[in-house]
């Protein structure tokens, strides 16, 4: 068996029960946070499949610099770059993005120009 295969569907067991306690409890959770976004896709889609409340992936300063120095050195397209990083997080399920792109992804999504 594929150890990481195995390490998910023990993954996706607890993250089943520890969902079934949050949620059947008189605990007040408002969202549940995937803190580094882009690294965990899988998980961020896995959360959306079972979990009734909402996703929130928070792309932490390391992914936001990699792209601003990539930009910086014309390494890379940084507009292009920054909105697929988000929509990546989107389309795995994140309903609440944290970013530190936020005011540039706003201004991109406006049509306006820098």
């Amino acid at each position: 068996m594929n150890l990481t295969s195995f390490w998910l569907v023990l993954m996706s067991l607890e993250l089943c029960e520890y969902l079934s306690d949050i949620t059947s409890s008189n605990a007040e959770v408002t969202w549940s946070p995937v803190k580094p976004g882009l690294p965990y896709l899988d998980i961020i889609r896995l959360l959306r499949d079972k979990s009734p409340l909402p996703i929130a992936a928070y792309q932490v300063s390391g992914e936001y610099s990699m792209i601003k120095a990539g930009g910086v050195l014309k390494m890379i397209d940084e507009e292009r770059v920054m909105m697929e990083s988000l929509m990546c997080l989107r389309r795995a399920g994140a309903d609440i993005i944290l970013t530190y792109f936020a005011l540039q992804a706003a201004t991109c999504l406006c049509g306006e120009k820098r």
